[in-house]
């Protein structure tokens, strides 16, 4: 198995797959040599900053491992020093020995200061046994934004990290923390005079009902309620609910919470039961995340005078549902870039498509808009020069024209795909050809008709700058006389830094010649070679491992048939089980596309190579 899923009510918890490794293997690592702490530390080559120094050695002997001792309340945090929206974390686990005290934990996230410190929210509730040796990323349900990553022990044991990295994207100041109501469709059972339904979702928060910011239903109907429509499926984590100021605000209590995927009364799903009054504001927390398309609000009460359902505001925080499974699972070159469109109206400018506000409505205000003169609308981000896989974007869910036909551009010059989205407020999904590069993004509408504008409301451009790990996903191959291995041997260059000898990540070789050559074949990729990592397979328990000693590296131009020898050399002469080899190579000017490791001893077990360096071509076989 290399993949397995566990559920807990909506959090998802999975092991590394070859695809979601992909997507993590070159992402920005926020945790990255920043402060740490923990509950206790036995002794100082276990302390906290192991878990962040960048060297993944689970060897606990090697001392890249933070060791936390048992009591009630085992913990160990990181702080980012920056406000971050986490959506990831990966964890390896310790190699040589009791890997399974590593189990029934929680990742939070945490927001304030270091004295005062408040939970944002829970990112997973990992309830499973993780092996020697293994490395496994949580996905977060949703982003939490935070400044800190906590891993939470449940079990009062003593437990080890040998490294904990954290992905997802800086949160931009002023970015919107998330209404999806605003503006959106809204009923209630009665309507009192002219206070309407609407009055809710206006973004006016006097809470002075002469001034028509509030609701009100007629007196004496049983239960009233109010509802708003999302129009789309949104991860509803909280209701905000903003009562009258001017009188009557002890109206307001004993009410439900509900959210809907649809009208069926029948798919109601409870967010919370307030029972005590809204005094001016209640941000209501629902007791776990729900998808649904509609909020209901309803009173509790008998019918008689005093039961009357007021809201002068409602705020429906969350996130939209996407369904690109990929989603928060690789980084966002666009944010925060120089933007540009060819026309612009209501001051819905180029910029609002890269702030991190990723909500869609238009009383959202966080959508760019184009002039309904603009026949053929374009929008466009520089994001620098990359390799881009995806474009995917928002659209906003109350406008016309979501049917017409979009363009994704690399550079004015290639086109990189095309979608007709078919439902108002979609998210796009648009994958350019394999290895397209580029420094500019342009999103274009064929329009079909008048007023036909072009509204994104955010747009993210997915893929790796050239400062990246070349081999991840590439082919690896074995010359020599092998004879038997254990596991495919692309699963050196997979992204998985899993390292069990026991486990399915490493693949081992036994070689009858004694005389073998591990290949890394970089395919199009022609790159001045600076820096080679290898990691050694580990056993447990005293397990005899295969370590690998004294191979030679040699950069190898599969196009011109040339190789460079005696540039490559490790920066230590440790080979212990379970440690990362660096290899350091001097010749900058040689260009190779494959990366051999030459040995001779009988058996070897190699779990991942990567390898870096400046990109000097792209150029097909």
């Amino acid at each position: 198995m290399k993949e397995a899923t566990i559920g807990v009510f909506l959090l998802v918890i999975s092991f590394i797959s070859i695809e979601a490794v992909l997507n993590v293997g070159n992402r920005k690592n926020w945790a990255l040599h920043k402060p740490a702490y923990q509950s206790s530390t036995p002794y100082k080559q276990f302390a906290a900053a192991k878990a962040v120094d960048g060297n993944i050695t689970n060897d606990a002997a090697g001392g890249s491992c933070a060791m936390i001792l048992e009591s009630d309340h085992s913990w160990w945090m990181v702080d980012l020093q920056d406000t971050i929206r986490v959506e990831q974390v990966l964890i390896v686990n310790r190699g040589d020995c009791c890997g399974n005290t590593a189990h029934r934990f929680n990742i939070d996230v945490l927001e304030g200061s270091m004295s005062a410190r408040t939970s944002v929210g829970l990112c997973s509730d990992v309830d499973i046994i993780i092996t020697n040796g293994a490395a496994v990323v949580m996905d977060c349900l949703y982003p939490l934004t935070g400044r800190y990553v906590q891993i939470r022990d449940r079990l009062h044991s003593d437990f080890a990290l040998c490294e904990v990295k954290v992905f997802g994207s800086r949160f931009l100041p002023g970015a919107d923390t998330g209404n999806w109501a605003r503006g959106m469709p809204t009923k209630q059972s009665s309507t009192y005079k002219t206070y309407s339904s609407r009055h809710a979702v206006d973004g006016r928060y006097s809470g002075v009902i002469s001034q028509h910011t509030c609701t009100h239903t007629v007196l004496g109907s049983a239960s009233p309620w109010w509802r708003v429509d999302l129009i789309q499926v949104i991860l509803v984590t909280e209701v905000n609910i903003f009562n009258r100021q001017d009188c009557c605000a002890d109206r307001l209590r004993n009410f439900f919470i509900e959210v809907l995927l649809s009208k069926n009364p029948k798919e109601r799903s409870l967010c919370k039961h307030q029972i005590e009054q809204v005094v001016k504001v209640a941000r209501i927390k629902c007791t776990r995340p729900l998808l649904g398309r509609y909020v209901v609000i309803q009173t509790d009460g008998p019918g008689d005078d005093d039961d009357i359902l007021t809201l002068c505001e409602v705020e429906v925080i969350g996130w939209k549902q996407v369904t690109d499974p990929d989603y928060l699972r690789r980084d966002n070159h666009a944010l925060g870039k120089e933007t540009w469109q060819s026309s612009s109206q209501y001051k819905r400018q180029s910029e609002l498509a890269v702030d991190g506000n990723f909500h869609n409505n238009h009383g959202s205000e966080s959508c760019t808009m184009t002039n309904p003169s603009d026949m053929r609308p374009w929008w466009k981000v520089k994001v620098g020069a990359m390799f881009i896989d995806t474009v995917l974007f928002f659209l906003m869910v109350n406008t016309r024209g979501f049917r017409s036909k979009m363009e994704v551009w690399i550079d004015d010059s290639y086109l990189c795909g095309a979608q007709t989205p078919t439902t108002a407020g979609a998210v796009v999904s648009v994958k350019c050809p394999e290895e397209t590069r580029g420094s500019y993004v342009k999103i274009e509408k064929v329009s079909q008709t008048e007023y036909d504008v072009l509204a994104l409301c955010e747009v993210e451009v997915y893929g790796t700058t050239e400062e990246r790990n070349w081999a991840l996903g590439k082919k690896a191959f074995v010359k020599g006389g092998i004879i038997a291995y254990t596991f495919p041997v692309n699963y050196m260059v997979d992204g998985d830094v899993s390292n069990g000898f026991s486990g399915d990540a490493c693949p081992g070789f036994i070689d009858i010649n004694t005389n073998w050559i591990l290949v890394v074949d970089l395919g199009y990729m022609h790159v001045h070679v600076q820096k080679i990592l290898y990691i050694i397979a580990i056993g447990e328990d005293g397990e005899n491992v295969p370590t690998i000693r004294n191979a030679k590296i040699i950069l190898h131009d599969a196009v011109k048939g040339i190789d460079r020898r005696n540039v490559c050399y490790p920066d230590s002469k440790d080979f212990r089980p379970g440690f990362v080899v660096t290899v350091t190579c001097s010749d900058e000017h040689f260009v190779a596309n494959q990366v051999l490791l030459h040995g001779k001893q009988r058996q070897f077990g190699i779990c991942e190579v990567e390898v870096y360096g400046k990109l000097a071509f792209y150029q097909k076989i």
